[in-house]
């Protein structure tokens, strides 16, 4: 019997059987040195740009907007991209959607970011933990992926999305993920 398991930023859902497919929405991708640039971009921010939420951002950088009036804030994203992943018989697949986040304007987030891996191209999966500059409460676990392929994919973050609130949830799930992940692509 195949188990399809969905992991949404609401909650995990298993079916009985053996999992065989796996399908995660929403899907944040990074990597280690976009995480080091929240990083810096944040230590390198007076006091008064971070309490006014009004960071210094090279312009392809991926940041949140929020306006209230005169007040706008741009708010630097851990994230180059969002959207659906799918582990299916040793491959996994990832596809680009658009990220909603009630009452802010997103930008610089990769749209178009699409790839396929097989089983074969990937090296490695482990843990990764991204302390958050801003709040511990908002620290991330990733699953880094290490590939034979070259550019993004030689190294890259992925763990389950979600906003605000839901940060411990997002890394309960993000933790399930790496475990499910490991277990489909390096089970032969």
């Amino acid at each position: 019997m195949v188990c399809v398991s969905i992991l949404r930023s609401s909650g995990v859902h298993h079916f009985k059987g053996d999992c065989d497919h796996m399908q995660v929405e929403p899907t944040w991708i990074s990597t280690c040195e976009h995480i080091q640039r929240v990083s810096t971009i944040y230590q390198q921010s007076s006091k008064v740009d971070r309490l006014l939420k009004r960071y210094k951002l090279p312009s392809d950088f991926p940041y949140t907007s929020f306006s209230m009036g005169l007040f706008s804030s741009r708010i630097p994203l851990a994230i180059i991209a969002n959207g659906a992943m799918e582990v299916n018989y040793r491959h996994l697949v990832f596809q680009a959607r658009p990220m909603l986040m009630p009452g802010a304007t997103l930008h610089q987030l990769q749209k178009n970011l699409v790839f396929t891996l097989d089983a074969s191209e990937i090296v490695q999966i482990e843990r990764y933990h991204a302390a958050s500059p801003f709040a511990s409460q908002y620290d991330l676990l990733f699953s880094r992926i290490y590939t034979h392929r070259s550019g993004l994919l030689t190294d890259f973050l992925v763990c389950v999305g979600g906003i605000g609130p839901q940060v411990e949830h997002i890394r309960k799930q993000s933790n399930q993920l790496f475990l499910m992940l490991r277990k489909a692509i390096f089970t032969e």
